[in-house]
């Protein structure tokens, strides 16, 4: 159903999220932000009350370290049919894939990145992302964009695309409630591209 990428720029401690999905609206639903923990993305069936537990963990020193402290506070959401994935200000990344996310579904990771997805049209679409968003220069957003525009030519969702969001979080925004970069194509035939 969706493809996502979250990411961390190091050097600006700049986090963000970009995703597309066969859903209408992904923008409005599957990114979570709290100010002074990070980003949740949940998939494969969006949960926000999975995503704010994740994020009331996250805000605490060790669900941060150690994932697995994180995944026992989550039980209940029924893990093994979701995917998720974080991204915590102070530098953390993680990716989950349930074994009952329908195929073809994964995550793949470097450093700065994780990508995660699930009925894609192949399993090259991660690595595209991965490898795109490693291999691209300049703003987290820019970086986000072209990583998102690799997995959409290798097919991305395999029901085509409807909706693809784009969100950069800066700890040094005045606003820490705001998300001074937000791009959302709610509902379109060609939502990357547009």
């Amino acid at each position: 159903m969706t493809f996502t990428l979250i990411a961390i720029d190091r050097e600006t401690g700049e986090i963000g999220c970009t995703a597309a999905s066969c859903w209408p609206a992904l923008g409005s639903v599957l990114p979570r932000f709290r100010p002074g923990v990070g980003v949740v993305v949940t998939q494969h069936f969006a949960h926000l009350m999975m995503a704010e537990t994740m994020l009331d963990r996250l805000g605490q020193r060790e669900g941060r370290d150690h994932p697995g402290h994180l995944a026992a506070s989550i039980r209940s959401f029924a893990p093994s049919t979701r995917q998720y994935a974080y991204a915590t200000l102070d530098g953390h990344l993680f990716g989950w894939t349930g074994d009952h996310c329908e195929p073809f579904a994964g995550h793949h990771a470097d450093d700065d990145c994780v990508a995660i997805g699930n009925t894609l049209a192949n399993d090259r679409v991660l690595t595209a992302m991965v490898e795109r968003f490693s291999s691209t220069r300049g703003p987290l957003a820019d970086r986000l964009l072209s990583a998102l525009m690799a997995g959409d030519a290798m097919g991305g969702d395999r029901r085509g695309r409807l909706s693809a969001c784009l969100q950069v979080w800066a700890p040094t925004y005045p606003d820490i409630d705001e998300c001074p970069i937000d791009f959302r194509v709610d509902l379109h035939d060609q939502p990357v591209q547009a």
